[in-house]
């Protein structure tokens, strides 16, 4: 596989679309065999029926937003995406669409879209790392949850402080 590293030491890098098109485009699109590093890079404002990164590969995020898209980050169930920090914020959809292997740690933020982590497939994964004390992540389930019958949305690594940091995007749970 292929490995590209974007890093941007300006603070002005940003991936974008100014054009016609109004539907079908990625920003970013990482093949099953590949993996990307994003350090510090801005990926926003693509068309309707866009995602910003269309993950089937390795996606590595250590700083940067993914904003202003109807889907930011959507992870298939080849893929991996490890957030070691970031934000993921000001979508219009979804902010990740997790149905493969994702990991949280650092100073990470994944809220203020209108659903913001959404664990949709059965057999996503979704490991914590150590969490900063400034991260936040809200949770959509992939269903309602019932009483008595909880969800499996988070793996493993999850402490009693790190679960602080995560929120119900459902006002009802």
């Amino acid at each position: 596989g292929k490995t590209l590293t974007l890093t941007d030491c300006t603070e002005r890098g940003v991936i974008t679309y100014i054009g016609n098109e109004t539907s079908g485009r990625c920003g970013i699109l990482t093949g099953q065999s590949a993996t990307l590093n994003l350090h510090n890079i801005k990926v926003a404002k693509l068309p309707a029926l866009s995602w910003g990164l269309y993950n089937q590969g390795t996606f590595n995020m250590y700083s940067g937003t993914f904003c202003e898209n109807v889907i930011s980050v959507q992870t298939f169930s080849t893929g991996t995406f490890n957030m070691y920090g970031g934000t993921v914020d000001k979508n219009t959809s979804i902010g990740v669409c997790n149905e493969g292997v994702m990991k949280v740690s650092g100073d990470v933020h994944i809220i203020g879209n209108p659903s913001n982590l959404d664990q949709s497939m059965q057999n996503a994964r979704l490991t914590v790392g150590e969490l900063s004390d400034k991260a936040e992540i809200g949770l959509t389930p992939p269903k309602n949850p019932e009483a008595g019958k909880p969800i499996m949305v988070v793996t493993s690594g999850v402490t009693e402080e790190s679960a602080k940091r995560f929120s119900s995007d459902n006002n009802n749970f």
